[in-house]
């Protein structure tokens, strides 16, 4: 339990009460502590520049953050070029030792925001604003989203929410808590804030600050999908999807040419990338660093030079699937490849038609580099720009909830959200609105919001890559007969088949849609606590190794929960 004492002790060494320009969000340490009795935010420009430094502790977390849920999935691997820390957290060969398995930069991030929560004036007004109370409810968010990561990569974690200012606290003992019981504890904290006004700090430099304050309501609903409680999470994240107006653009797809109405294999056109970036619309949050200040993720050089690629387990979601322009026009290949790995590579995979006979050497040669990165980045106008990983879009959100729904007992809707997107028309489909009167004579009372005029220009997050036709096609995009589906495994002969093959696909179309953003592993744990099944999590992680050595030693070693969490 005294565990926290030493990683709030470094994070103490770099709380500042007030940062003095934009550039000092990047460089915040400090030789001495923060005395208790020098720590009260005097003023409302003092509790913004210490908003400001908790948005330069979220950097410093940035890449762990999406190295622990990657590396240990099944959709990214560590090359023999990597960081020796990077080849063990893509074995499971982790030691306390590993610089990605510290609770370090999680603290900072949390120490940052107990110091505003503790010392923010929520009770003063400017008319009728009260800029307080919004960066008091970000920090509470920002806080809650940071302990919910914690948790789940840690299995337990010792809680606290007071700051730590003076030396003496650091011998503090906080309680510790696992999933379930420190979920509810943040809900309990977050749920009377639901509805309070959020934070827009604007632009620092080129930043935009919105993309650091995660959405009260997104918060909760993570919240509470692991803890198994649907209804209340498909609430949430309906909530919040239809008071900021977010929908899935039509225009944002990857798709073949078609020419004489069919499929025209030498000619891709891409626009999925515009989802990807800061500027398109659909990020929600994001971590960003500025390389003007010497700051870059590595992560990006990393996949640049070889050290991070694309497992064999990502490549097969996505050849696997089926391109639909309509039954006598098919293809192999989601599209959505094309802005996640190298072309050299996905080129000959999709069609020899686009082979370049100027680079057959380079392309028998090519290697499944990551560059979902760089095409998060494009649209960068300066190379000194802020760089920016995505934390949450747009579409995770929407599966996220099509996740609820369908635990709801709603398969038919879920999947809906895949292939045809939430909209009015959607819910009256027949099939659809066939299933929600089968389970309710009342349907929950969210409904009302999806059938909002807001949504009615939504799409599935399928037609991203695999066509604006995949709502017609009654062949290789559906929910199977029963018998088909006992035919693939699915054999309890109640509707709870259709509920398993809809989670299992809408954890495909994750995998799809947001490849190397930080999701993969704890959505496998997610699921496979839901289900008490290890083999879940097991049998896909050490689905992505060709080597069958190592193979079977990761399948063995995660059909332990005990070995599902970090080392503490």
């Amino acid at each position: 339990m005294k565990r926290i004492s030493i990683v709030l002790l470094v994070s103490l060494l770099s709380l500042t009460p007030l940062l003095h320009s934009c550039s000092s969000m990047l460089d915040v340490d400090s030789d001495r502590y923060t005395l208790e009795e020098d720590a009260r935010l005097k003023s409302l420009t003092d509790t913004l520049y210490t908003m400001v430094g908790v948005f330069t502790k979220m950097e410093a977390l940035a890449e762990q953050y999406v190295l622990l849920g990657e590396l240990r999935g099944d959709l990214m691997v560590a090359t023999e070029n990597a960081p020796t820390d990077l080849q063990k957290l893509s074995y499971f060969d982790i030691d306390k030792d590993n610089a990605y398995a510290s609770m370090n930069a999680f603290y900072a991030v949390i120490n940052q925001c107990n110091y505003i929560i503790a010392y923010a004036d929520t009770a003063y007004s400017e008319k009728s604003d009260h800029p307080y109370m919004r960066i008091y409810v970000a920090a509470k968010a920002i806080r809650a989203w940071t302990y919910m990561q914690m948790v789940q990569n840690f299995g337990t974690v010792p809680y606290s929410t007071e700051p730590v200012l003076s030396v003496a606290q650091t011998d503090k003992v906080f309680p510790e808590y696992g999933i379930e019981d420190l979920c509810r504890l943040l809900i309990a904290d977050l749920l009377p804030l639901a509805d309070k006004q959020t934070l827009n700090l604007g632009s620092f430099g080129g930043y935009n600050s919105s993309l650091g304050i995660f959405p009260v309501r997104l918060v909760l609903g993570d919240l509470y999908l692991l803890l198994n409680e649907w209804t209340e999470a498909a609430t949430m994240y309906t909530r919040y999807l239809y008071d900021r107006n977010k929908t899935i653009n039509p225009s944002y797809i990857n798709t073949w040419s078609i020419e004489n109405d069919m499929i025209d294999e030498s000619s891709v056109y891409s626009s999925w990338y515009n989802s990807l970036t800061p500027t398109g619309g659909e990020m929600v949050n994001a971590f960003a660093t500025y390389p003007s200040y010497g700051n870059i993720f590595k992560l990006i050089q990393w996949c640049d030079y070889d050290q991070l690629e694309a497992s064999p387990a990502a490549i097969d979601n996505w050849m696997s699937a089926t391109f639909y322009h309509d039954a006598s026009s098919v293809k192999k290949g989601d599209l959505r490849i094309l802005n996640s790995v190298s072309s050299l590579y996905w080129g000959p995979l999709l069609s020899s038609k686009l082979k370049n006979s100027k680079y057959d050497e380079a392309l028998s040669a090519a290697r499944p580099l990551i560059e979902k990165y760089s095409f998060v980045n494009i649209l960068l106008t300066d190379k000194e720009d802020e760089q920016v990983l995505p934390i949450y879009r747009n579409s995770l959100v929407y599966l996220r909830l099509a996740e609820a729904i369908n635990r709801s007992g709603y398969p038919q809707l879920a999947f809906g959200v895949m292939k045809y997107g939430i909209s009015a028309s959607t819910l009256q489909r027949a099939e659809i609105a066939a299933e929600i009167a089968r389970r309710d004579s009342v349907p929950p009372a969210y409904f009302s919001y999806l059938a909002s005029v807001r949504f009615s220009n939504n799409v599935g997050t399928r037609s991203r890559g695999c066509g604006s036709n995949i709502t017609a096609d009654t062949t290789y995009f559906i929910i199977p007969s029963a018998d088909s589906l006992a035919q693939m495994g699915y054999k309890s002969g109640t509707y709870m088949d259709s509920v398993l093959f809809v989670e299992d696909e809408l954890m495909r179309e994750t995998a799809m849609e947001a490849a190397f953003e930080g999701n993969r592993y704890l959505d496998l744990l997610r699921v496979a606590r839901r289900r008490n099944d290890p083999s879940y999590v097991a049998q896909r992680v050490a689905s992505k190794y060709t080597d069958e050595t190592k193979k079977a030693s990761v399948l063995l070693k995660l059909m332990d929960p005990t070995n599902w969490y970090l080392p503490k």
